[in-house]
């Protein structure tokens, strides 16, 4: 999770669980269109759970990253997102309450931003241009 805090070079420590009883590292399967939801704010924010594992739940198999809506200002626990592929190991320790180390380990460097323009020739000049705006993600 991009706009999460790191956990440091040796992370954090805790039970896996799928309710985010208090010091549990909370497991939640969900999709990258949960990043505009009520509920989703609420469990970022929640200070039930040290740290928190998002199983990726798109319409395919493997990662589909949220949206890191807040990368200037993170907030919540630390969490990472992992491969539906992972899911049912996941999930199984989840529900096994298996002990586990979170690590999200990333610092900030100066970089230079980049956009890429791409203009397509329509079959009818004289139809409305669309414009179409999606993350670096995409």
């Amino acid at each position: 999770m991009f706009d999460a805090p790191a956990t440091g070079v040796d992370g954090l420590t805790g039970t896996l669980t799928l309710s985010g009883h208090e010091d549990g590292i909370l497991v939640a399967p969900l999709s990258p269109r949960s990043v505009y939801t009520g509920e989703y704010e609420k469990l970022r924010r929640s200070a039930a759970h040290r740290a928190l594992v998002i199983v990726c739940a798109g319409e395919r198999p493997g990662m589909g990253l949220l949206n890191a809506e807040r990368f200037r200002n993170p907030y919540g626990a630390p969490a990472i997102h992992v491969s539906s592929e992972a899911s049912e190991a996941v999930l199984s320790a989840a529900a096994g309450a298996k002990p586990a180390r979170v690590v999200s380990e990333s610092r900030c460097v100066p970089a230079s931003a980049r956009n890429v323009v791409v203009s397509i020739r329509g079959s009818r000049r004289s139809s409305a241009r669309v414009v179409v705006m999606t993350p670096r993600s995409s």
